[in-house]
């Protein structure tokens, strides 16, 4: 019977490795070159989709102080080349893809030079940084609504657990669902829309959801990437649904208001923000 040759099979496993690696490289390139700035000057429509060219032309419009209609010409341009060590070797950037660098004419005929806020994982919550754009549905109980504060030591530094709610309360409450909204956008700034009313068991706050009929709605550009859906308390002693243990809970039931709140940077005329199965209960 032959031996088995250690050194053949260790090169063997290391060609196996480095094909593996080989492989993962060439998705993670694949991924990030939609999101890299292209090798030559190109305009934004050859470079970027239709939805990310829109993004990055309010972003550099408000970044330059303009109005978006004052762009003449928008140029995504190379990537600067890349930073090499003492050996020769290239510095590899793991925080994504070098931020995109627009040349941007004004229609006065005045040239400028705007990078875009895409470093680190900007390429994953910034619209003008993602390939395709897409708004992000938000919430108070979204993240660390439950999350348990502890200022001090425990146990005398964190919160206790909440009473259960009680039946009477949860039969008197009345939970906000609406099927479909469709929030008509007619300016840019601020906006916080009450979309409805109603009660919570207890003051108890178990979801607040929804979702959007369109992740990028014609028209409407929303820089920050995000919707928020705010709770409200109605209740003249109400305190923010900001964490769970931190409202409280109270006798009988509360009342509250569900609230949109976003802001718009451009809007074209019939703007439309349309939310579907909204829930707070």
């Amino acid at each position: 019977m032959s031996s088995v040759d250690p050194r053949r099979v260790l090169r063997s496993l290391l060609l196996l490795v480095c094909a593996a690696i080989v492989a993962v490289a060439a998705g993670a390139c694949s991924v990030l070159e939609g999101l890299a700035p292209p090798a030559t000057p190109t305009p934004c429509a050859m470079a970027f989709s239709e939805a990310r060219c829109e993004a990055i032309r309010v972003s550099v419009a408000r970044d330059l102080g303009v109005d978006p209609s004052d762009i003449s010409t928008m140029e995504v341009l190379p990537a600067p080349t890349p930073e090499r060590a003492e050996d020769g070797s290239i510095i590899l950037n793991l925080g994504g893809g070098p931020a995109p660098e627009v040349g941007v004419v004004l229609i006065d005929g005045s040239a400028h030079r705007v990078t875009l806020p895409c470093g680190g994982i900007a390429g994953a919550f910034v619209p003008a940084c993602m390939e395709e754009p897409a708004l992000t549905p938000s919430s108070v109980t979204i993240g660390g609504y439950r999350d348990v504060p502890c200022p001090g030591e425990p146990p005398d530094g964190c919160a206790t657990p909440q009473p259960p709610t009680q039946p009477d309360a949860v039969a008197e409450a009345a939970p906000i669902e609406i099927a479909a909204l469709d929030v008509p956008i007619d300016r840019v700034g601020q906006f916080e829309v009450v979309v409805g009313s109603g009660s919570l068991p207890n003051g108890i706050l178990s979801e607040a959801s929804f979702a959007l009929a369109e992740s990028w709605p014609d028209g409407v550009v929303i820089l920050e990437g995000s919707v928020f859906l705010d709770v409200r308390s109605l209740e003249p002693d109400g305190r923010p649904f900001d964490n769970y243990y931190l409202h409280g809970w109270r006798k009988g039931v509360e009342r509250i208001e569900a609230v949109l709140v976003f802001h718009v940077d451009h809007v074209e005329p019939g703007g439309m923000l349309r939310i579907r199965d909204l829930v707070v209960r």
